[in-house]
């Protein structure tokens, strides 16, 4: 259930929701989730990340907990019981705060949370009164503004890779694993679909979002991104050819695999080996995985169609009313 409280501040709508809405991607989730001990067996129909750190088939570290003095710690203490006990948190899900800030309402903080289970993190925020007496599971929605235009201004569009009109009146930005078998779904979709339909009238931005549990994501993502460096449209061919050869590929082969794409798009090889050993589109990488997080998004795969998110493996129908609605706002 959602209730929505109108604050008395212009512009701001606080919306009320269930913490394990919010907590999902811990415990189940409609993307490709990495609580999953083998995605490719998975039987739902998505996927999730862990965190922003890129996969690396390796347990990762708690944030740092930031010093705080004995009266914070035990504040902070309390947040995380009541927050416990209120929504059932068994006790292999750890949480701890990270951080509280001034939130845009008067009278209520912002306290981020950290929750794990496992190698499998996500942050999350709740609001605290100011006196320290209540805890508001809730997150606050800016009303001042477009709420999708928003989300496009928290996508970098310089260095990822794009194709179509760079005029377009709607792009589609693609949150994806190469590894993900769900991303490959919905990758035939975009391909059938999306592209022989609407041809020019849309373009398409990708970004990678390699999940821990994929072993062979992140090289395919860092390969991606070095071919990328050299042509952009030799990007799209390694795209093609990670999606419609996943059952083929694994970690013992990526790299020969990623030659052979190199070597048939006429890249530079000896250039692309070097980037490739090297990591040197880590970076990117991982910014690109910040900027997921900082959408909310969790799992992949993920679009974001003019700013409203479809995320998950989508109908075809799904993209089509998105797109058909932006087209005509934009014909008005």
């Amino acid at each position: 259930m959602i209730n929505k409280h109108f604050s008395k501040q212009a512009g701001i709508v606080v919306v009320l929701t269930a913490m394990m809405m919010i907590m999902t991607p811990l415990f189940a989730g409609n993307t490709d989730q990495t609580p999953k001990t083998d995605a490719k067996s998975a039987t739902s129909k998505t996927q999730t990340k862990t965190d922003s750190s890129p996969a690396t088939g390796e347990a990762k570290k708690s944030s740092p907990t930031p010093t705080v003095n004995p009266e914070e710690a035990r504040m902070n203490q309390r947040i995380v019981d009541n927050i416990r006990a209120t929504l059932g948190v068994p006790p292999s899900i750890e949480m701890n705060v990270l951080s509280r800030t001034p939130s845009k309402i008067n009278g209520l903080d912002k306290v981020t949370v950290e929750v794990r289970n496992g190698a499998d993190s996500n942050k999350q925020e709740v609001l605290v009164s100011s006196d320290n007496k209540f805890v508001l599971i809730a997150r606050i929605i800016d009303v001042s503004d477009n709420p999708f235009a928003q989300n496009m201004r928290k996508i970098n569009f310089s260095n990822a890779p794009s194709r179509g009109n760079k005029d377009a009146k709607v792009t589609i930005v693609e949150y994806s694993d190469f590894e993900c078998p769900f991303c490959g779904q919905a990758y035939k979709t975009v391909e059938n679909d999306v592209l022989k339909q609407y041809g020019d009238k849309v373009r398409i931005v990708y970004k990678n979002f390699p999940l821990a549990s994929h072993p062979w994501a992140e090289s395919a993502a860092v390969a991606g991104l070095c071919a990328s460096q050299q042509n952009n449209d030799a990007f799209w061919s390694f795209y093609k050819g990670f999606f419609e050869n996943q059952s083929s590929i694994s970690p013992d082969n990526i790299k020969a695999r990623s030659l052979e794409l190199a070597t048939t798009a006429k890249l530079d090889t000896k250039k692309f080996e070097e980037c490739y050993d090297s990591k040197q589109t880590l970076p990117q990488i991982k910014a690109e995985m910040d900027e997921a997080q900082g959408l909310g998004i969790t799992g992949t795969p993920l679009f974001v169609v003019n700013g409203h998110m479809l995320p998950g493996v989508q109908p075809f129908s799904a993209f089509q009313r998105v797109i058909d609605e932006e087209l005509k706002r934009a014909s008005n």
